[in-house]
C-alpha cells in the first residue's frame, strides 16, 4: 500500500475506526467491518512506527 494510501486511509476512518461505527456508516457486514478495523490499527502502527511516533 502506497504512503499516500495509508495517510488517507488513516485520515478517512480516525475517531471513526470502530467497526460497530463503521458498520453504522456503511452497512457493511459485521464480519468485513471488523477486518477494516484490524487492518486500520495495522496501518496507524505502521505509520507510527515509521515516523519514530508511540504508539
Amino acid at each position: 500500500m502506497s504512503e499516500d494510501i495509508k495517510s488517507a486511509f488513516i485520515d478517512v476512518l480516525a475517531g471513526n475506526q470502530k467497526w460497530y461505527n463503521l458498520q453504522a456508516q456503511t452497512g457493511l457486514s459485521e464480519k468485513r467491518c471488523k477486518e477494516i478495523e484490524s487492518l486500520f490499527y495495522k496501518v496507524l502502527d505502521e505509520h507510527k512506527h515509521k515516523r519514530g511516533l508511540s504508539s
